[in-house]
């Protein structure tokens, strides 16, 4: 293949790490309206923020430099398979669903119901080990939230 003709996107790593190094140019865009802090040391509500999106700003680009040592390759060759569609889907329509009911019943049923019910979308069989991993998930991120950084959660039907 001539290299003339290679486009700049020439395969998907590089095209979907462009897309992610977008998505993190806008979101950092957004973070940059956070209000600030009146103290200089103090650590304000954008300092994790601007760390995630600088985190997700960097991994794209190392997908972006990944893909172009890779051999071009089409973009959207082949079908996706149906089961993956469903997947992705299920995956967009329990988010909205946890937006919807996370401040009525609150994060500890919400966090454990999304996953348990990610984890069977994504073809977990063991019904056991779905529910320790949920019940684990959901007390971690509780732990972390109230007790170590201190930041107040939705109770919900709990409170």
């Amino acid at each position: 293949m001539n290299a003339r003709n290679v486009s700049p996107l020439r395969n998907k790593a590089t095209f979907l790490g462009s897309l992610l190094f977008l998505g993190s140019l806008a979101y950092l865009y957004k973070v940059a309206q956070f209000p600030g802090t009146d103290a200089v040391r103090s650590i304000g509500p954008a300092f994790f923020p601007n760390v995630i999106g600088g985190a997700f700003a960097f991994l794209s680009v190392l997908l972006i430099l990944e893909g172009r040592r890779s051999e071009p390759s089409p973009l959207f060759g082949g079908l996706v398979p149906r089961v993956n569609v469903v997947r992705a889907v299920a995956l967009v329509a329990s988010l909205i669903v946890v937006s919807l009911f996370l401040e009525f019943l609150g994060f500890v049923i919400v966090s454990f119901v999304f996953t348990l019910g990610i984890q069977v979308v994504l073809g977990e069989r063991s019904v056991i080990r779905a529910v320790l991993v949920a019940l684990i998930a959901t007390a971690v991120l509780y732990g972390l939230f109230i007790m170590l950084l201190r930041i107040p959660l939705p109770r919900g039907l709990l409170g």
